[in-house]
């Protein structure tokens, strides 16, 4: 960390900046008010209170300031269709096509319903397309989701129960405690490593052997069944710990770590039995017949792996279009991991390789041309055509940011609506929140820009054109967050990079 300093200087730097573009945003805005009366008596201090509150006063004045009869008319549209479809702008669906210069080959539509298990879909769903390239399967197959999600769940649950002895080692606060413990949310979402780490260790089985169950595409109850169970454990933790006085020791003897484990066994046992009677129980062995050599074989989970799908996690990078952190540098979340895939074995922190965009769309290209589909982190509720509440009307499936015009509906500049990559990481407006596949991408002048990407999404076959969408070049700019690639794409520079020591960062911090 002490080698970073430079970098310091630039994120600071471009911090500087920003503030000045907001300050310099600010100084014009007001110098146009201050030549509207109304304006001037709306920014008065009789407007405002110093301490910060809004006036009565100030209200009474907004609310009698009426609108145009046009503006009129504009309000009620929205407050009658909703603002989507009064914002829609009509010129982006005109010119949209739906054709790719280059794609690989497409599976079923998957559907994750109503569970946050996107990143198991997607990286499942991105093995799935090799497989089709080779011919090993058809298109109708899929990796079980719910298999690795009943060890996802499992290896939480253990590692919540871990945090909570952790956090009674130390001096926190009751909301540093529980800030503490929940650094590992006990939910279905996760991260691309986390995928890694799940098949690193349990391998991988196909959709027929442990298909979804009513509590693997709902997972509200179950969820919250689970955290009952822990939580009666984390209790009788703290109750024994307190009594150690550990806060004071700073350490557990033998003898309170022996008492510990068995708490924290107890609890797990529950916790597994749960997840067998909702999920299933996750087989042993099984038989697949390999489509191209017509050859049945007999496999575990992880021969399955090894031998049929020939999937080696760390043979996967995760590249990142970070606007406020430096580019060409290697990063690593702190406290990331949800365990070990064995004992005393390696971690999977959660590590990415900050590159610029345009770095990233050539990444994304080789990889499609060498029939490598692409896992992807986005922010995906932003400026989408269609929505899963949409999945019974017509729809698109376009990501494009300009699909709505807000500026005209609300008649204010287009600057307020459409802000800059930088501009958005400062109040966390854009962070991922959603994990789906790259599989095709558009790019029909060879000299000129990739117009769009094609996206397998999990939100069934009904949403967009049969489970896919299209995410246009400018809206990725501003919202794709990460894709993983595989190494083979990398420069010798860039492998480099990921041989170093990372630089540690703090989770929430780095998007």
């Amino acid at each position: 960390n002490q080698n970073m300093n430079c970098l310091f200087q630039g994120t600071r730097m471009s911090t500087i900046l920003l503030h000045l573009s907001i300050l310099t945003l600010l100084t014009t805005s007001l110098g146009a008010y201050a030549d509207d009366d109304s304006c001037k008596k709306a920014l008065s201090k009789s407007a405002f209170q110093e301490e910060g509150a809004i006036s009565v006063e100030w209200v009474d004045k907004m609310k009698s300031e009426k609108p145009s009869p046009l503006q009129n008319r504009v309000n009620e549209a929205v407050q009658n269709a909703g603002i989507a479809k009064v914002a829609m702008n009509r010129e982006v669906m005109k010119n949209h096509n739906t054709s790719y210069t280059n794609e690989v080959p497409l599976g079923c539509g998957t559907d994750q319903k109503q569970s946050g298990r996107c990143w198991i879909f997607a990286g499942n769903n991105m093995l799935r397309a090799e497989l089709l390239t080779s011919k090993k399967t058809d298109k109708t197959f899929s990796l079980s989701h719910n298999y690795l999600h009943f060890f996802n769940m499992l290896e939480k649950s253990n590692r919540w129960l871990w945090n909570v002895e952790e956090a009674q080692l130390q001096n926190l606060t009751r909301r540093e405690e529980l800030k503490f413990i929940e650094s590992d949310p006990l939910g279905d979402g996760g991260w691309y490593v986390w995928y890694q780490f799940l098949v690193a260790k349990y391998g991988m089985v196909p959709q027929q052997y442990m298909p979804d169950t009513e509590s693997s595409i709902s997972t509200a109850t179950l969820n919250q069944t689970l955290k009952t169970i822990l939580s009666d454990a984390g209790v009788k933790i703290k109750i024994l710990t307190h009594l150690w006085n550990s806060k004071a020791t700073g350490a557990y003897s033998t003898k309170q770590k022996e008492l510990l484990s068995d708490i924290r066994q107890e609890a797990m046992e529950k916790i597994f039995r749960i997840l067998e009677t909702n999920l299933g129980t996750p087989p042993s062995s099984f038989e697949f017949t390999n489509l191209k050599t017509k050859k049945t074989e007999t496999y575990t989970p992880h021969t399955f792996r090894d031998k049929f799908i020939k999937y080696k996690a760390d043979d996967y990078v995760t590249v990142a279009n970070n606007a406020r952190r430096p580019r060409n540098q290697y990063y690593e979340f702190i406290r990331s991991t949800i365990g070990v895939p064995e004992l005393n074995g390696k971690d999977y922190p959660i590590r990415v390789l900050n590159i610029s965009f345009e770095r990233m769309d050539e990444l994304i290209r080789s990889s499609i041309d060498a029939g490598r589909p692409m896992w992807f982190a986005t922010d995906v509720g932003k400026f989408l055509e269609a929505t899963p509440e949409s999945l019974s009307k017509p729809s698109t499936g376009i990501w494009h940011p300009d699909i709505y015009k807000y500026s005209e509906v609300y008649n204010m500049p287009d600057s307020q609506f459409q802000l800059d990559a930088l501009t958005q990481t400062e109040f966390r407006l854009s962070i991922p929140n959603h994990a789906m596949v790259i599989v095709a991408y558009d790019k029909p002048d060879v000299n000129g820009l990739t117009v769009k990407y094609k996206i397998e999404n999990s939100w069934g076959d009904k949403w967009a054109d049969k489970g896919y969408g299209h995410m246009y070049r400018e809206w990725a700019e501003l919202y794709l967050a990460e894709v993983v690639v595989h190494k083979s794409m990398l420069t010798p520079d860039e492998l480099e990079l990921i041989k170093a020591t990372p630089k540690e960062i703090l989770e929430d911090d780095f998007y």
